[in-house]
């Protein structure tokens, strides 16, 4: 059979018979076929199509492709190519159209030709893999300057990249990295809207937290609580300040919006008063913001007016504090029970670190010959006041 050549039987496989009496429409053996479309016209065997070498003209022989995963949903293989020269690649390849499409091109995917990507899975549309760099050796982790001196596990969304998404990738490295939002909690004071005639915050105390919902509806861990506000005022022992009802009827929740990859802002508040009896109370959700519906920036300072009136929704797995995402993972995979699992990975950075540090320093000689006036000091005992020559006020020594 010529490749794509379709042939019906109406029959099976027949290996009891001898080959001189197998009844038309049998077939005695099956190989490099498979079952085709049954419908309309009985059975099809069709032959399949064996490996396949296929080319990208972009790439040349200094390049390296490190490794790629099934796209299902597109019916395409995603790949990674890593450069000698510039900045690495990920492409795709359209099985059905032949074509290689560049997804990504950066220098923050810092492939290397010794570690290969055998870890990757593309769920949906996002791409998520790992590559187990490190090198005890060599990389060290620098909080100083902040620099990425290994490779995390990372994850983006392949369509919203050949979409134009992400737009300047290398400012969207949160976008790779599974959770860094929020970086810190927000911040709460009180304050007076004097087009509100009521106040719904007396004789109780408030904290606040917020909680990032990602572009792709990954919900990450709650933030830290904020500060607890105090009223600027003294209230009264009945609990209303009869000169000014208006007055402390605001609390002002103040924090950043995120990057691009965080699309959806909930906001939880928990409130202590006369009821609670000591008790820790339960945080609820009163606020979910839309940046897209309510046209909210990214990586702007927001503020939520919170007037003690809205109804709250009870939050599950409140006191996961962080995401648990190791800092580098040798083995990836996902699970059937839709669960992404890691192996031989590690967490944290050692304590103890060795600086190698040297100091010098240099001596200044001055040649010079001064005079009885140009050495002359002043004491002024009345005024505990040193008077030094001019001369001498116009001589700098520096030690390096």
């Amino acid at each position: 059979m010529d490749y794509g050549e379709e042939i019906v039987f109406t029959g099976g496989i027949n290996s009891d018979d001898e080959t001189r009496v197998v009844p038309k429409g049998d077939y005695r053996d099956f190989q490099y076929c498979r079952l085709g479309e049954v419908s309309g016209k009985g059975f099809c065997v069709v032959t399949s199509q064996g490996t396949k070498e296929v080319f990208n003209d972009a790439l040349t022989q200094n390049y390296k492709i490190l490794g790629g995963a099934a796209w299902e949903k597109q019916n395409a293989i995603v790949y990674f190519v890593y450069r000698n020269v510039g900045a690495d690649q990920i492409w795709m390849y359209d099985i059905a159209t032949e074509n290689h499409t560049l997804i990504i091109e950066s220098t923050i995917l810092d492939f290397s030709p010794d570690y290969l990507i055998y870890h990757a899975n593309i769920i949906d549309d996002i791409l998520k893999w790992t590559d187990g760099r490190w090198n005890d050796s060599v990389y060290m982790y620098i909080p100083q300057s902040g620099a990425k001196v290994f490779n995390p596990p990372y994850q983006i969304n392949i369509q919203k990249a050949l979409d134009g998404f992400y737009a300047g990738i290398e400012n969207e490295l949160r976008t790779f990295d599974a959770v860094k939002w929020p970086f810190d909690p927000p911040s709460c004071a009180y304050g007076t809207d004097a087009e509100r005639v009521d106040n719904k915050l007396r004789r109780k105390l408030f904290k606040f937290m917020v909680q990032p919902i990602y572009e792709n509806g990954e919900t990450g861990v709650w933030s830290m609580y904020s500060n607890l506000p105090i009223p600027t005022v003294n209230e009264l022992v009945t609990g209303t300040n009869w000169l000014d009802p208006k007055t402390d009827n605001v609390i002002y929740v103040r924090f950043n919006t995120g990057p691009k990859n965080v699309r959806k802002i909930n906001v939880a508040v928990q409130q202590f008063d006369e009821t609670s009896y000591g008790a820790e109370p339960n945080f609820g959700t009163f606020l979910q913001l839309n940046k897209d519906v309510d046209s909210i920036a990214d990586n702007v300072e927001y503020v939520v007016s919170f007037y003690g009136d809205a109804a709250l929704s009870q939050i599950a797995d409140l006191f996961k504090n962080y995401d648990r995402l190791p800092i580098e993972a040798n083995c990836q995979e996902f699970l059937p029970t839709n669960q992404l699992a890691y192996v031989n990975f590690r967490e944290g950075f050692d304590k103890d670190l060795i600086i190698d540090a040297s100091a010098s320093y240099s001596k200044t000689y001055i040649d010079y010959s001064p005079t009885a006036s140009d050495i002359f000091i002043g004491v002024n005992p009345a005024s505990n006041s040193v008077t030094l020559p001019a001369k001498f006020q116009k001589i700098y020594i520096t030690t390096e």
